[in-house]
């Protein structure tokens, strides 16, 4: 029984390890507003101090992480703590300029239009 603990607690220990090397592509749905393009991502359990947001030329950098729990010896674990990462490529007519939003586990991005 202790061995059986020892040896999920060291496969938890190391799906974390992977999991935080490699970003997860967050889905995102976008739409277009009067004044702007809206993204909206899923972020739940995420901190908004937690969240970046670059827009790179053509193209928004959204960046997020997960704070992790203590480590336990999970039965089941299929929540990826992060960290997040999406870039989106925006429409011609963006300014550059953004505002965001962070509520109810979700964060709305509003990319301004020239």
């Amino acid at each position: 029984m202790a061995r059986d603990i020892e040896d999920r607690l060291a496969d938890s220990i190391q799906q974390a390890v992977a999991m935080a090397s490699h970003p997860e592509e967050v889905p995102v749905n976008m739409y277009e507003a009067d004044e702007a393009y809206v993204v909206m991502v899923p972020l739940p359990g995420v901190m908004p101090d937690d969240v970046t947001l670059e827009v790179d030329g053509k193209r928004l950098h959204i960046r997020a992480e997960m704070r992790t729990p203590a480590i336990k010896a999970y039965l089941i674990h299929e929540w990826h703590y992060g960290p997040y990462e999406r870039w989106i490529d925006v429409p011609d007519d963006c300014s550059g300029d953004i505002e965001s939003s962070f509520g109810n586990g979700q964060l709305a991005v509003r990319l301004m239009r020239s």
